[in-house]
């Protein structure tokens, strides 16, 4: 007699807004960081940011001599840290599923940074690759699990994880 189980999981909130970064996603200086707070990014990371400083100068210019006219125009702008040190990419540690008994199972992902200056606000992108192997390795040991607790609980028999559709 053959008989199978299905478990059905459920990516955890802060996951799911990890894995809605696969590309670049502006988040604005307003809300950065709580949003920061919300992925569970390094402090290290939030305080530099927070001491994030924008600065822009715009300058126009325009000279008459003998006939030519010349006309210029420049903007300059310029980031400063307080000292503090900007990385280019962090890494996150994210409970990867909300599903009870599973809530446990964490994944370390890396957050690719970037500062737009035009826009004045943090740019932040998770990598598609980092995701895969995040729920990769979480998926093994969710696996792991319910081999061994099946395998406790019916010892004489060979327990068989499918991933998906057998």
């Amino acid at each position: 007699r053959v008989e199978s189980g299905r478990l059905e999981l459920a990516f955890s909130d802060n996951f799911q807004t990890l894995a809605s970064m696969h590309t670049w996603t502006a988040v604005p200086r307003k809300g950065l960081v709580p949003y920061l707070r919300d992925i569970n990014a390094p402090s290290d990371v939030r305080d530099a940011l927070r001491a994030l400083t924008f600065t822009r100068t715009r300058s126009n210019r325009s000279e008459v001599d003998h006939g030519a006219e010349a006309m210029g125009k420049s903007v300059e702008a310029a980031i400063t840290t307080s000292g503090i040190g900007l990385p280019e990419d962090f890494l996150v540690e994210v409970s990867v599923y909300k599903t009870p008994g599973l809530s446990d199972i964490t994944a370390s992902v890396r957050v690719d940074l970037f500062i737009n200056l035009e826009d004045e606000s943090i740019e932040l992108k998770v990598g598609k690759d980092a995701l895969a192997e995040a729920t990769g390795r979480a998926g093994d040991e969710v696996a792991a699990r319910v081999s061994e607790q099946v395998s406790t609980a019916v010892p004489s028999r060979g327990v068989y994880v499918y991933r998906g559709a057998p």
